[in-house]
């Protein structure tokens, strides 16, 4: 990373509307700036091979005895397919990492729980983040849209009267007006004094809150600690998104907003950003999501939302849901290929990457097996990845194959849930160090292959990663993420 760090230009946080005049004086909200921690960076230790992942405290199975997981894929096998899909992402890394950049390098993911829980996103924007800088946290729901929507560094929850827009079966239809927003779910009440909140527990120089314009839209208040800072209206002659920005200087903040009651207001989320410049990551998404779920989305109303984010990089992050079901893969293919398409409209200038879900086993008789849709899945991810111009990574190969989940879940301390779908936070950790691990080296490679210098900050492998920070900061955020 350049020595060098470069500062936002605060000035596109006025993106025009009524509300830009608030920009001028908000930063009064929060008085007590501290400033960003300014630890070192990780030292330039070069890649090593597995033999140090072995080295690392052996893990042990349910009887107690020490083991290596035969299941347990090592940290010097790369998953990532069709790399030189990343060109443009790996151009923004460039430019971010040569001290020209002139915003932060964006990273959306959009997913199912595997997502939502943002604890193998939280490990992936920390990783990355220690090799190209803080950009910021990026977009959160604002609230508490469901139960189990967990996101590293901030915490959400709301008074009575709110509930959650999000599109639904119903009957075998799906029903809902198709504005959620970019997380595919809302939060909305016609309530006096309703207030929905989010605590804010990293270092961060601007909000943006995202809200729903309608016809007779209501007002609400805008808090920041308590103190009211503007008042918004969401009322319009046409529906759409809208987008509130402030400076908040400060390491911790409650953001809140508190509805007048003269009207439905409908609020999508926040995007929390730091003043340098760096690697932005967006964990988005919903428990129970399938790639069918935010085409239930009005379309233009999505590409608004995905426009106004830019992401160099779109991640697509499912599969988990579609391999219980008895939908036609045919059916799920289409419908990926359709959701790239939109995103393609959207933001074409992006970069794109398929994540195959990890393993998910079922008991039967015979045992715990996985399931056999899984594989069936992949392959037409791998079809629509290399069709539409995308990068392909397994999370299923990276962590052993089939049957991995049934022995992570076997670990002590376990690595995958019991109910053989889900990882525990130190699982979907390790996956997340492996997929930027794995880009991070795709991206070296790049540079060779273009002429440029290799890079005079080395990527850090899982293991090195894990003895370095594990014991640290990655190891409390992880336990804050777990309360």
């Amino acid at each position: 990373m350049s020595s060098t760090r470069r500062r936002k230009n605060h000035k596109s946080l006025c993106r025009g509307g009524g509300n830009a005049v608030l920009c001028g004086f908000i930063l009064s909200a929060c008085q007590h700036f501290i400033p960003e921690a300014k630890s070192p960076p990780p030292p330039p230790i070069k890649e090593i091979d597995s033999r140090l992942e072995t080295n690392a405290a052996p893990l042990r199975s349910g009887n107690g005895l020490a083991s290596q997981n035969p299941n347990m894929a090592q940290d010097n096998s790369d998953y990532l397919e069709f790399p030189h899909s990343l060109d443009r992402f790996f151009q923004a890394l460039a430019t971010l990492e040569g001290g020209a950049a002139k915003r932060d390098v964006l990273i959306t993911q959009l997913g199912d729980s595997h997502t939502v829980a943002d604890w193998g996103t939280a490990a992936f924007r920390r990783y990355l983040q220690s090799q190209f800088g803080n950009g910021g946290r990026g977009f959160v729901a604002l609230g508490k849209p469901m139960n189990g929507y967990i996101q590293q560094g901030v915490r959400g929850d709301m008074s009575t009267g709110w509930v959650t827009e999000r599109p639904k079966l119903v009957q075998g239809q799906w029903a809902g007006d198709g504005y959620y927003g970019l997380n595919g779910m809302a939060i909305k009440t016609s309530r006096k004094n309703a207030s929905a909140w989010i605590d804010i527990r990293v270092p961060i120089t601007s909000v943006e809150i995202a809200y729903f314009k309608q016809p007779r839209g209501g007002q609400f208040d805008v808090l920041i600690d308590g103190k009211v800072i503007g008042r918004v209206s969401s009322a319009s002659s046409v529906r759409g998104s809208g987008f509130f920005p402030m400076r908040v200087q400060r390491s911790s903040c409650r953001v809140q907003v508190r509805t007048v009651g003269d009207g439905e207001v409908r609020i999508f989320g926040a995007t929390l950003e730091h003043t340098y410049i760096g690697i932005t990551v967006d964990a988005v998404g919903s428990n129970g999501a399938r790639v069918t779920t935010p085409l239930q989305s009005n379309e233009d109303h999505l590409m608004e939302q995905l426009r106004h984010r830019n992401p160099e990089l779109f991640i697509v992050a499912y599969g988990t849901n579609e391999a219980g079901d008895d939908v036609p893969i045919r059916t799920y293919e289409n419908r990926l290929t359709e959701l790239f398409d939109r995103i393609a409209r959207s933001v074409p200038k992006a970069s794109c990457l398929i994540l195959s879900p990890p393993d998910r086993v079922k008991k039967t008789p015979e045992g715990w097996v996985s399931l056999p849709k899984i594989r069936a899945i992949m392959a037409f991810q791998r079809r629509v990845a290399a069709s539409r111009g995308c990068a392909f990574y397994s999370l299923f190969n990276a962590m052993g194959g089939a049957g991995a989940i049934r022995s992570w879940a076997t670990e002590l301390p376990p690595r995958a849930q019991q109910d053989g779908v889900h990882l525990t936070r130190e699982g979907y950790a390790l996956l997340g160090r492996r997929l930027a691990f794995s880009i991070l080296r795709a991206y070296g490679a790049w540079r060779m292959a273009h002429g440029l210098p290799p890079r005079s900050q080395a990527p850090v492998s899982v293991a090195e990663w894990r003895n370095l920070n594990y014991k640290n900061n990655e190891h409390r955020e992880l336990t804050l993420l777990s309360q």
